[in-house]
């Protein structure tokens, strides 16, 4: 799974894209490409300024997706479980 556009813009526009990389990719059965992945975990924090409700949606959605466990084994891997 690869970022169209630069990845960590991407991520700074909008952090809840890194909760969908790893939701896609677990779904789909794809690794997230390295330039893709390397920018997650410094830029996770700002996970923290988006709202709870718009995380609990996101949230839902990876954990109804049919491939709830290999998305939480995702997130602890990217650093995003918490």
């Amino acid at each position: 799974l690869r970022m169209i556009g630069e990845p960590e813009q991407r991520y700074r526009e909008d952090p809840v894209r890194m909760l969908r990389a790893v939701r896609f990719a677990a779904s789909c059965g794809l690794e997230v490409d390295g330039p893709t992945r390397k920018p997650v975990k410094p830029l996770s924090k700002l996970l923290a300024n988006v709202p709870a409700a718009r995380l609990f949606d996101e949230m839902l959605k990876l954990l109804l997706s049919g491939h709830a466990a290999e998305c939480v084994k995702r997130l602890r891997k990217e650093g995003l479980h918490h």
